[in-house]
């Protein structure tokens, strides 16, 4: 029988944001009573390591809980399932590339905003996080058609704090990130308060949108079909 890892960056010190994984770890177990769910982080804790070793000898199906398939992804998480003592594992759709997510975040926006900020971490060594945010508002502006939909980032041109300078009054900020720690909440918060713009609205990351174990349960129940 395989199991499931969701896996995620995680942080140090960052028990909110990895607290967030373990919920929706027991929401995907609740729905797949019997498939073994684990849940581990590449920093802190519960750590990658310790649910491996509990779900040794197993086939995984491995859920990463990341915006993009970048570095971690590609490259730190294989790294780590080979060194672990599983019987092998498939790597599926990072959560920020789910083509489901769409239409979840679209059921988010407030219906009078017509201006959408999508705000993402952005990196200066890779394009895989502008990527992905830039196809993520691709089928958003599809779900919300007649919406002005920008994104906009922590660490690259256009840089978030600008942008939000930039909204009108009644804007809605999407939080692109996976957790609610420093990035997906907090950043956004005080980018919002310095803004001077109280009535800006921001949806919850994406890690604690409601209904995103749904999303992450039809993947794995496909995946289980592919593999009967």
């Amino acid at each position: 029988m395989p199991a499931v890892l969701l896996a995620a960056h995680g942080e140090t010190g960052g028990a909110q944001n990895n607290a967030l994984l373990a919920r929706v770890a027991a929401e995907v177990a609740a729905q797949l009573p019997d498939l073994p769910v684990a849940c581990g982080v590449l920093n802190g804790a519960p750590a990658l390591e310790q649910a491996l070793a509990a779900l040794a000898g197993r086939h995984l199906l491995v859920h990463p809980f990341f915006m993009s398939d970048g570095y971690f992804v590609r490259q730190a998480l294989p790294k780590r399932l080979e060194e672990s003592p599983v019987a092998g594992w498939t790597l599926l759709t990072p959560l920020g590339l789910l083509p489901t997510l769409p239409a979840l975040i679209a059921k988010e926006i407030t219906t009078d905003r017509q201006e959408i900020l999508i705000v993402s971490h952005g990196a200066t060594k890779s394009d895989r996080s502008r990527l992905a945010t830039e196809a993520f508002a691709d089928a958003l502006r599809r779900a919300l058609p007649g919406r002005e939909i920008t994104c906009c980032y922590l660490e690259e041109e256009p840089f978030a704090e600008q942008a939000v300078a930039k909204l009108g009054p009644h804007a809605q900020i999407v939080s692109f990130f996976a957790g609610e720690g420093a990035h997906g909440r907090s950043d956004l918060c005080r980018l919002v308060a310095d803004s001077g713009k109280p009535d800006l609205a921001i949806t919850d990351s994406v890690g604690a949108l409601p209904g995103l174990a749904d999303l992450i349960v039809a993947e794995l129940r496909v995946a289980l079909a592919d593999a009967t």
